[in-house]
């Protein structure tokens, strides 16, 4: 794991974390009461000034929630504040602290541009990973059947749209998001799809519809899918299902054939450029 990446899967494990277990115990407004006043609002003025800078520079939309703003050291506060309710999950205090107290150190260092040692940067990336993996388990536990299946942890595409929250009801195998983001004939969208599977398995990826025949499927937890918009998806509403399911025999869904474990929805408008010509069944 590179250590941009590592810094990434740590940091959203524990910001998922964080968020599904401060809602269940403050409610949905838990945000303003776990953080003093005046932080808070310097936050939501960083998220306010950064959505304000990426819409000028084309970023359809950025992340709402205000805990995606803050920094790492307000989510070591938060975790020693509330220790009690994320033990479950993250076990032993000092051991977990520690080893976050470190990974402090060391993403100080990749914030900055300075290189990393060899051993570091396995350093670095072993901590995030043992994170993930104690945080993918303890949300396993609130799913009756997260033992087993996989689960997407977070997709986002290219235009800043993220669908990064998927329920543990087993019912419910996933989550559709309307982006209001107008495509054309010849446009490019990138999704970046992370994921993660209690039993570590392998995870394969798709996304429909699409006509990449020579390369349909993807496979990782951390990876790219890339959709290239058609004359065919030209429709007031184009939904985009982005699919991923381990590589056990079995899966959330079965669908008699085959099968899947959880699906991120994009829903896109897409209009006919001056050069589309008509879709050709």
């Amino acid at each position: 794991m590179q250590p941009a990446e590592a810094l990434a899967t740590c940091e959203q494990a524990l910001r998922s974390l964080i968020a599904t277990v401060l809602a269940k115990k403050l409610g949905k407004d838990w945000f303003s009461q776990v953080f003093p006043e005046e932080r808070a609002v310097k936050i939501r003025a960083i998220r306010d000034e950064e959505a304000g800078r990426r819409t000028r520079r084309g970023v359809a939309s950025v992340p709402s929630s205000e805990l995606a703003y803050a920094q790492f050291f307000d989510i070591l506060a938060l975790l020693k504040k509330y220790w009690a309710d994320f033990k479950p999950a993250l076990g032993n205090q000092s051991e977990t602290l520690g080893l976050l107290s470190r990974f402090e150190a060391l993403r100080n260092s990749v914030a900055h541009s300075r290189d990393l040692l060899p051993f570091e940067e396995e350093l670095l990336s072993g901590i995030a990973g043992e994170i993930r993996n104690r945080v993918t388990i303890y949300m396993s536990s609130q799913d009756p059947t997260g033992d087993y299946f996989a689960r997407i942890d977070s997709v986002t595409d290219s235009l800043g749209n993220c669908i990064d929250s998927f329920p543990p009801d087993p019912m419910e195998h996933g989550v559709s998001l309307r982006t209001g983001a107008v495509l054309h004939p010849g446009d490019t969208i990138t999704f970046r799809c992370r994921g993660t599977d209690p039993q570590g398995r392998d995870l394969t990826w798709w996304v429909l519809p699409t006509r990449d025949t020579d390369n349909p499927c993807y496979t990782g937890r951390d990876l790219d899918i890339v959709w290239r918009v058609s004359s065919a998806d030209v429709a007031a509403r184009r939904d985009v299902h982005i699919y991923m399911k381990s590589s056990g025999p079995y899966h959330r869904v079965n669908t008699g054939t085959d099968g899947f474990d959880y699906c991120a929805t994009f829903v896109y408008t897409v209009l006919p450029g001056e050069d589309s010509a008509p879709a050709t069944s």
